[in-house]
């Protein structure tokens, strides 16, 4: 599907200019063989059969003046308009060109700016739709839920005491953010949060189970016994110890939490083929929505560690807001500013570690963080 809107984007072009040519050539094929058959056909069937044999007579003898005389007026105007067209053919193929253009132009500049119902406004909508604050508000939500679910399987034994034994298999939750944001522009357009926020809740449903299961293992566990007694006869005491297997419950309680993947879970929601060909577009552009240019001079997305939004901090456990994204690669990958901008602080930052400060102007600024290097190149 990528592969076939990038060749189509790519083309699309010369697909109109094709159009437009083969368009032209039927045209001017019809306008050349357009004589005959007018003139033959022109008067057959509203004039009486004499008056026929004589028009055709005077067609012959190239005796056009009385011949007009004998049309109608509606027929007058046909003839009227041949023989403008036979004078000058090059002038109404130049109109005729010059119309199909304008309206090719027309509907070019239509398609850069509407989001149409077929694949070719798919493709002239790439952009998200919502307003900022509403993607930031999905975006931040899910990652909310996502980890309370993780702390509250995690903290099962403050929440659930009790039990002699606690197992835990537990999948590790997040999504791609890009495939949220592309499937709530194919279906809803410009969202709000508050409106998509049932829809979010439901996905988040069938993509997580979390589950508390308690059970009872019977155990063993050796005792020792001390025995004494007295023969009856010597009157002498005796004592014995002797070990025995001793039965006892053993309780455990499993947590499991199974994460489905975030696609598996919006595929079957994406109903018609309009939706699901807005959702490969948005997932391969973006949704053009990237304020500072590239860090590296590579696809860096399958690096990510760590998305923007919250999630449990690695050293603390506790919950974090992330504001950022951790990109893991290997140290001394050099990384690339995004665009025009003024440096304002470089060095030492915090829990931020070596980091530059790059300014681009109008309100967007961007932390590059965690460097192994902190000296800027100009």
């Amino acid at each position: 599907m990528k592969t076939t809107l990038s060749l189509l984007k790519k083309h699309v072009r010369t697909i109109v200019l094709l159009g437009v040519l083969a368009l032209a050539t039927g045209a001017l094929y019809i306008l050349l063989n357009q004589e005959v058959e007018s003139r033959d056909s022109l008067q057959k069937y509203t004039m009486p059969d004499a008056l026929w044999q004589r028009y055709v007579e005077l067609l012959n003898g190239q005796q056009y003046e009385e011949m007009y005389e004998m049309l109608d007026e509606g027929s007058r105007e046909t003839v009227a308009k041949d023989a403008f067209v036979k004078r000058h053919p090059a002038g109404v193929m130049i109109a005729l060109l010059c119309f199909l253009l304008l309206m090719v132009l027309q509907s070019c500049m239509g398609a850069a700016f509407t989001l149409g119902n077929s694949l070719g406004g798919a493709i002239g909508g790439t952009s998200y739709l919502a307003e900022d604050g509403e993607i930031n508000s999905a975006e931040l939500a899910y990652t909310e839920w996502e980890t309370d679910l993780t702390i509250e399987a995690e903290n099962a034994e403050s929440t659930h005491g009790g039990y002699d034994e606690y197992r835990y298999d537990i999948d590790q939750t997040g999504h791609d953010p890009y495939a949220m944001l592309a499937y709530l522009t194919a279906r809803y357009d410009d969202f709000t949060f508050a409106a998509v926020q049932g829809e979010l809740q439901s996905i988040f449903a069938e993509q997580y189970t979390l589950t508390f299961t308690e059970s009872v293992e019977v155990r063993y566990r050796t005792e020792t016994v001390s025995d004494s007694w007295t023969d009856p006869v010597t009157g002498e005491s005796y004592s014995d110890s002797y070990e025995i297997e001793v039965p006892y419950n053993w309780y455990v309680l499993t947590v499991t939490l199974t994460a489905r993947p975030f696609e598996d879970v919006i595929s079957p929601r994406l109903t018609t083929q309009d939706e699901q060909d807005r959702y490969e577009v948005y997932m391969f552009l973006h949704g053009n929505r990237q304020y500072v240019g590239s860090p590296f001079d590579f696809v860096w997305t399958p690096y990510v560690s760590s998305y923007y939004g919250y999630r449990v901090h690695p050293i603390s456990g506790e919950k974090d807001y992330h504001t950022g994204a951790d990109v893991a690669l290997p140290e001394g990958t050099e990384i690339l500013a995004g665009g025009d901008g003024v440096v304002v602080a470089a060095g030492t930052n915090g829990g931020y570690g070596l980091a530059v400060l790059v300014d681009y102007g109008e309100g967007i600024t961007a932390r590059y963080a965690h460097t192994s290097k902190s000296t800027p190149k100009h």
